[in-house]
């Protein structure tokens, strides 16, 4: 089904997360898989883009090393978008290199305004994209420590127990 595999990466840990996933996915698959970096150009900063190109290029070169290392056929690129660009660079490189499916990595950063702020950029390469995009599940993160004071200290408020939870058996009146 899936021959031709379109990743996209960046230098978050999500990436690291994400290409794990395409290389089980590309393994099981027997699917080649094209590691892309869309190196942000940010607004109102004359030109100057996230990442350098050399580490742009380093990305993406650790990222296609590692799935050659597993027996995975790969190759990546490195292309150049503002924010309002990006899904759109991404689904086009997926249909230049005729992918049959786009996995995306997942942060689940919370919005500080919840669906007033827009769309996130999986919506926007979905919206965009006439291939299927896939998702790619977020790294775990750690809770704390066993032992150690919660962050929370609402989730640490005493609640009347009931009966049953105190190993007591109900009244039957």
């Amino acid at each position: 089904m899936f021959e031709r595999i379109l990743t996209a990466v960046d230098d978050s840990p999500s990436s690291a997360v994400t290409l794990s996933f395409v290389a089980a996915l590309a393994h099981e698959r027997g699917a080649s898989v094209h590691v892309l970096n869309v190196n942000e150009i940010l607004s109102g900063q004359r030109g100057h883009a996230l990442l350098t190109d050399t580490e742009a290029a380093r990305l993406v070169e650790a990222a296609v090393r590692e799935l050659r290392a597993g027996g995975i056929e790969a190759s990546g690129s490195v292309v150049c978008a503002n924010s309002f660009r990006l899904p759109r660079a991404i689904a086009d490189v997926a249909t230049d290199r005729k992918a049959d499916v786009i996995v995306l990595g997942s942060r689940r950063r919370p919005r500080p305004f919840g669906r007033l702020s827009g769309r996130g950029l999986r919506e926007r390469v979905i919206a965009v994209s006439p291939l299927p995009v896939m998702v790619a599940p977020a790294p775990l993160e750690s809770g704390p420590a066993r032992g150690a004071k919660s962050v929370r200290p609402w989730a640490e408020e005493r609640r009347p127990q009931t009966d049953a939870a105190r190993g007591e058996s109900p009244a039957r009146g």
